[in-house]
């Protein structure tokens, strides 16, 4: 069972260094929307597979999860950044309204 919860992990940093390295410099508002979507139906996926008894299904949770959160921590960043600069006063309120 440990050895199936290393591989779980290790997809995922896989699946997420593989997403942040295919989207560099994202614009704040689409990796939010798309990662929460990604997030959502990753749970569904995973209530689906432990209701079935499915490890492929599960390993698919795994790895829409994967790129989910990456895309939700990039585009978190993104925000975070664009929201610092100074001079930059309505920089919240441009990114969170897109």
């Amino acid at each position: 069972m440990r050895a199936w919860h290393a591989s779980n992990t290790t997809i995922f940093a896989i699946v997420w260094g593989m997403t942040n390295l295919l989207f560099k410099r994202p614009r704040c508002h689409g990796p939010i929307r798309a990662g929460g979507g990604a997030a959502a139906v990753s749970m569904l996926l995973l209530a689906l597979a432990a209701r079935i008894h499915s490890l492929p299904l599960l390993v698919i949770s795994v790895l829409v999860a994967g790129i989910g959160y990456a895309l939700l921590f990039m585009g978190s960043l993104a925000f975070a950044i664009t929201a610092s600069h100074a001079g930059l006063s309505d920089a919240v309120t441009n990114c969170a309204s897109r």
